[in-house]
């Protein structure tokens, strides 16, 4: 089974590495202030310090499952 890694954390990437996962890598194309100022808007305040970290990774990982399943329909992993 393969592995996405969707960061170009070379801590992340290191880590993988040494428990012998040798993933496919790709960064999110997310705009993080763009995504933070829009839910702030929606809610009408602004989010907890958690709330923003969650919110930013789901992000995160939408895109770059969008564009994994588009642009590599093949990939079977998570």
């Amino acid at each position: 089974m393969q592995v996405c890694l969707a960061s170009t954390s070379p801590a992340r990437l290191m880590l993988l590495r040494q428990a012998g996962i040798e993933p496919l890598t790709m960064a999110p194309e997310t705009d993080e202030d763009a995504v933070a100022a829009q839910a702030s808007a929606d809610r009408g305040a602004e989010l907890t310090p958690t709330e923003l970290v969650l919110l930013l990774a789901r992000a995160k990982a939408s895109d770059v499952a969008t564009r994994l399943a588009t642009d590599n329909s093949a990939f079977d992993g998570w």
